[in-house]
């Protein structure tokens, strides 16, 4: 009785708002007759009685008007506006306004009996009861709402079960928040990107990728192709930035997908994903955007909850339409599948000490004139971010501080975030191939490899202390090459596969800084297989060997325990160096370098030595103010005894 009296006013033509008012008046028409009840509020509406629901609708039929004119003008707008957003055609639109103002709606819950025909929510809305609600053909019905239907596709309904809809959270706000203006709805569903505080000159060390990126972006900004580019790297070092900047040179707008929730609170995995789907939705056509996924690991890692599909992973990267940029600092948690379906990849690394000092000399350019070589080399010294540089001068303009004091701020700030490194330059005197002992002429060696054009591989191996380290950083010095040093705890992960990653990551990052790679004692990554325990040891090995077969990069490994070491590592390097304790006449020679007197007698008696010994006593006699040649000599008989009974920290 219902539908049939329901099919008579709804034949008749007319607006949607018009539909829906003679359909309300028909539904409460047709239910006083049948004394049905209508469940518009479990709480309070169940208790009254019969006559007392019939008040009710009668009220709510009599004020229908005048609250639809007061309070519906503004969320008509803003369902327009979704509308046009993303391109809805007439039957998207009407069945949207349908829904969303039921779900907003108190006085529109009316049709909740008639929609949900056996007063159960999880039996799902009836399509053939909807379809004669608003007047519409059932086929056009379903194609809207069934799975996989457009308006849950692109975000503006969530799918609860099956025909069971909902609002979206931050659809829900938008459509009760009193924005209007076209500009002020924009900004709450699309939370734009601040602009770039660098320039293209800034990420001059990743010129060419990154003129590929820009190049990209044009193309798919140009076309409306899809195009996945994935920045990943050392934290700090721009991925977020470049990601604006490169939209600004396209063009367009960019998104920052999923960094709040709607009351900017963090936000939940479920909650980025939503608000992924939804600006994939609205950034279409006229209102195209960049989206920049930032921190994408936690898309990828579900935390506390079962693990995701491979394939609904997969097709989250494929399906999306426009430029997407997904900001990772580690790959360990995306998997090969994921990155094979990326468009683009750009690798961030710590900048070249010359990159360094440009960035630097750019920052202390906009806040002074003509800054000092010896302030800039200062500066690029710490191998920290630009932002971090700006931080600095913008505290130091505040609390009046000079060179030195801005200076300790970048410093500071370096460190806590993270991005602090000194650079691994020696000073001149630091090491003198004259006082060491090897196997090989260090100096002539030294000449030799500084001005080689080709790559090569270097094994320094002897005893603690004998100069292995302070070699490599020697030659990093002669040939002007950054010098990249690695030990193990850097390059060890705690994720299977991550240790390879890493070691990979730090080939790569001298291939591209035509550096000098420093893996400093490289026992664990050269270990003979034969003793390994478990199947990760031996991988490191293997991805070791790898990166050596490749020869690309200039690369030095130094250990104490060269009889360890794998037969088909140590055959890959181009050379192995032995280290050994000083003879009697470097003794004395590094004495008198060191303490500057004359050697007593009792030195040539003492046992072998290394500079390394020296380097610490010099660093006690300072601390004691000691400077009596007897107690130094004594020192280090000592230094001799114990070699057996310790291992000291390279040199």
């Amino acid at each position: 009785m219902v539908n049939a009296a329901c099919s008579r006013v709804l034949a008749a033509r007319g607006s949607s708002a018009a539909r829906l008012k003679a359909t309300f008046d028909c539904l409460v028409e047709t239910l006083e007759l049948l004394g049905a009840p209508i469940d518009l509020d479990p709480n309070k509406f169940e208790r009254q009685s019969i006559d007392l629901r019939r008040a009710t609708l009668e009220a709510m039929r009599q004020n229908l008007p005048a609250r639809k004119a007061s309070r519906l003008v503004g969320l008509d707008r803003r369902i327009a506006f979704l509308g046009d957003l993303v391109s809805l055609n007439d039957d998207e639109r009407e069945v949207f306004g349908f829904l969303a103002r039921y779900i907003l709606l108190p006085e529109y819950r009316v049709f909740r009996d008639f929609l949900f025909p056996f007063n159960n929510r999880h039996d799902g809305i009836d399509p053939h009861a909807m379809s004669l609600a608003m007047g519409m053909d059932v086929a056009r019905l379903r194609r809207i709402i069934d799975p996989g239907g457009r308006l849950v596709r692109i975000g503006l309904l969530e799918e609860q079960d099956s025909y069971e809809f909902a609002l979206p959270n931050r659809i829900k706000r938008f459509l009760q928040t009193n924005a209007s203006s076209l500009a002020r709805m924009r900004a709450v569903l699309l939370p734009m990107a601040a602009p770039p505080t660098l320039t293209m000159e800034d990420f001059a060390h990743l010129s060419e990728p990154v003129d590929d990126a820009l190049a990209l972006f044009r193309d798919a900004v140009a076309t409306g192709a899809r195009a996945n580019i994935l920045f990943y790297g050392v934290p700090g070092t721009g991925k977020t930035e470049l990601a604006r900047l490169l939209a600004a040179k396209a063009g367009v707008p960019a998104v920052e997908v999923g960094n709040a929730d709607e009351e900017g609170d963090e936000p939940s995995r479920h909650e980025r994903l939503a608000h992924l789907r939804l600006c994939r939705g609205l950034s279409v056509g006229e209102s195209r955007a960049i989206l920049v996924i930032d921190e994408a690991e936690d898309l990828f890692v579900p935390q506390g909850m079962q693990s995701s599909s491979k394939l609904w992973l997969n097709r989250m990267v494929e399906d999306g339409e426009g430029v997407h940029v997904w900001i990772v600092n580690s790959l360990c948690a995306l998997g090969e599948p994921v990155i094979r379906r990326m468009d683009f990849a750009l690798r961030f690394t710590t900048p070249s000490e010359a990159a360094q000092a440009r960035i630097a000399r750019r920052v202390l350019s906009r806040k002074r004139h003509r800054p000092s070589d010896r302030l800039v080399k200062d500066f690029a010294a710490l191998k920290t971010s630009p932002a971090i540089l700006d931080s600095a001068f913008r505290t130091s303009r505040r609390v009046g501080a000079d060179d030195n004091r801005t200076l300790r701020i970048a410093n500071d700030l370096a460190r806590a975030s993270g991005r602090h490194a000194q650079s691994h330059r020696s000073e001149p005197k630091a090491f003198d191939p004259l006082l060491s002992r090897a196997d090989y002429d260090l100096l002539r060696l030294s000449e030799r490899l500084a001005a080689s054009n080709d790559p090569w591989s270097l094994l320094l191996h002897g005893v603690p202390g004998t100069g292995k380290s302070a070699f490599a950083r020697f030659i990093s010095d002669r040939s002007g090459r950054d010098l990249i040093i690695r030990n193990g705890s850097e390059l060890l992960g705690p994720y299977v596969g991550q240790t390879e990653q890493l070691i990979a990551s730090a080939f790569e990052e001298a291939l591209e800084g035509d550096a000098i790679l420093l893996i400093d004692e490289a026992d664990d990554f050269m270990l003979n297989r034969e003793m390994v325990q478990h199947s990760w040891e031996s991988s490191m090995v293997n991805e070791m060997l790898r990166q050596m077969d490749g020869g690309r990069t200039r690369f030095i490994a130094t250990t104490n325990r060269a009889g360890i070491l794998d037969n088909a590592t140590a055959r890959r390097f181009s050379l192995a160096v032995e280290f050994k304790p000083m003879t009697t006449e470097q003794v004395r020679a590094m004495f008198m370098a060191t303490f500057g007197g004359e050697a007593p007698a009792r030195l040539d008696a003492i046992g072998p030595l290394t500079p390394g010994d020296f380097a610490q006593l010099a660093r006690r006699a300072k601390l004691l103010e000691v400077g009596d040649a007897l107690t130094i000599c004594r020192w280090l008989e000592q230094a001799a005894a114990d070699r057996g009974h310790g291992v000291r920290a390279g040199f």
